[in-house]
């Protein structure tokens, strides 16, 4: 099993490298902008939570929606520099296998944004039906 980092260093650019990839992001905890949500669980953790999203256009006109997470506070500076709106926003760790199973089916995670370890998970394939 390999860390986050490592699998989107050896498999970003590839285009069969998103399984390896959202399955190294289900194996670990990641860091999340938001605020915490709903009922506590204990005193220092939430049991939900309300997460940054934010939307694109692509060059099509095309509204996309981006989940920014990141895999250490070094990588995350780099964003709150370029957002600062988003420096009000408490950090969160959260389990990257919860995130993938709570995230809209229409919405890209985007693992390190503006770094060289960035990478956009597609969204989910949809169930057929």
């Amino acid at each position: 099993m390999e860390p986050l980092e490592v699998a989107i260093a050896l498999r970003g650019d590839r285009p069969d490298g998103a399984p390896a990839i959202r399955e190294a992001l289900a194996r670990t905890h990641v860091l999340c902008l938001g605020q915490p949500a709903g009922p506590m669980a204990t005193a220092q953790q939430g049991a939900e939570s309300d997460l940054l999203h934010f939307t694109v256009d692509d060059a099509d006109g095309t509204e996309r929606v981006m989940l920014p997470v990141f895999t250490s506070t070094e990588i995350m500076r780099e964003a709150l520099a370029r957002n600062p709106d988003w420096q009000s926003l408490s950090v969160l760790q959260v389990e990257g296998g919860r995130l993938l199973d709570h995230v809209g089916a229409e919405v890209i995670v985007v693992i390190n944004p503006w770094s060289r370890l960035e990478y956009q998970l597609p969204p989910r394939a949809r169930a057929p039906g």
